[in-house]
Formats: C-alpha cells, structure tokens, sequence
C-alpha cells in the first residue's frame, strides 16, 4: 500500500468516527448504565437487554449529533456543512485529509478566541450525556425490583 491509499483510508476513519462516533458512545453508554443500574437493586430480577432498543438509541442519538453537528458546532466555527445534505453527503469527498485539516485549524482557533462560548458548546453534550446516563441507570434499576407479591383476600 502506499502514502496516499494510508492516508486516504486514514481520512475516511477520521470522518467516520467524527459522523458517527458521538452517536455510538451515547448508545453504549446508555446500555451500560441501564445494565448497571439493574444490576445494584437487592434481589434483583434477571434483566435483559435488547438489540433492538440499544439500536433505536443509536439512531436517536446519531441524529440529534447530526442536527447539532450542521446547525450549532460547524457553523459556529466556520466549517461549511454542505456535506451533510443529501446532495453534498454524495459528493463529498471523505477521503480527502485537507478539510479534515482545515475543521481541525477551525477549531482551535475557535476555541483559542471564543473560549466561554466553546465550553458552553462543549459542556451541553456532557451534560445530555449525563442526564442520559442518570435517566437509563434509574429505569434499569427500576426493570430489576421485583414484582411485590399479591395477596388476595377470601
């Protein structure tokens, strides 16, 4: 293989994990708080998870990523986001490394000259991932707790 097939298969993992990645991390991390919150009731009941609502989570969460990625976190640091229309997803590029380059010099001079305004950006997915964490921790916990036995009287 040479330079330029590494480097392009390089950008394509980059893309990929800058489109996709957020959304999976989310899915992931609510499976496994929801696991863990079943697995810390006392007598706990034996508590599935399913594929398909992990799934669901997934795709939930790659399009608010999405949403937020074209509308508040590209424009906001001068990044063109034609390439997340169906028309530019198409025609774009992704294994090109020179806009990967360009979003990278973007940022951090974003951040170097809009510090507050980045870290309010940055803090709102950690705190959505946390309320997601906590609120999945809580239903688990709540699938595991036994039924209370019912007492009929005659």
């Amino acid at each position: 293989m040479q330079l330029a097939q590494e480097l392009q298969i390089l950008a394509g993992i980059l893309w990929l994990l800058l489109l996709v990645g957020p959304g999976m991390i989310v899915a992931t991390f609510a499976n496994m708080m929801y696991v863990d919150g079943a697995t810390r009731a006392p007598n706990a009941v034996e508590v599935h998870t399913r594929a398909p609502a992990t799934l669901m989570t997934w795709f939930i969460a790659e399009a608010v990523w999405l949403v937020l990625l074209k509308w508040l976190y590209l424009p906001a640091i001068g990044f063109d986001n034609s390439f997340l229309s169906l028309n530019g997803a198409t025609a774009f590029n992704y294994t090109d490394l020179y806009p990967l380059q360009v979003l990278w010099g973007l940022t951090w001079t974003w951040l170097t000259h809009n510090l507050a305004q980045a870290l309010l950006y940055i803090a709102f997915p950690a705190l959505a991932l946390t309320a997601i964490g906590v609120i999945a921790r809580y239903r688990g916990r709540a699938a595991s707790i036994p039924e209370v036995p019912k007492s009929e009287w005659h």
